[in-house]
């Protein structure tokens, strides 16, 4: 903790602390000047970072569209224009929120047989 408060002192850094846990999980990692911009995301509020000057940006999930776009650009194009509604489904499925969606997109790149209609299949099942 301490080599990492040093680098971080003199800079100006943006730094992201993604799926927290709490707000003791991530207090020790701020960085020790005002100069830097610090971005958690957690599934949770996480109100001790409130209580200590954060400002808390409720994140929702995307729309059909926005889901699809970000589906569409980790999967690729041609992957979802082959059964456009079985696509419309599998962003269905996974409510719009992107986490899901993106897992989803990595899930079809990871292996290329693994085709959109048996993916939304086993997640609606």
């Amino acid at each position: 903790m301490t080599l990492w408060r040093s680098v971080t002192a003199s800079g100006r850094l943006v730094v992201l602390m993604d799926n927290a846990d709490s707000a003791q999980q991530v207090q020790p990692l701020l960085p020790a000047t005002a100069h830097c911009l610090v971005y958690v995301t957690a599934r949770t509020a996480l109100p001790a970072l409130v209580a200590a000057g954060a400002h808390l940006l409720p994140v929702g999930p995307l729309d059909g569209d926005a889901a699809t776009i970000r589906l569409d650009r980790i999967a690729g194009r041609q992957r979802l224009a082959s059964d456009p509604p079985t696509a419309a489904g599998l962003v269905d499925a996974c409510r719009g929120m992107p986490l899901a969606v993106t897992v989803a997109g990595a899930h079809l790149v990871a292996d290329p047989g693994h085709t959109v209609r048996r993916l939304a299949h086993t997640l609606t099942i």
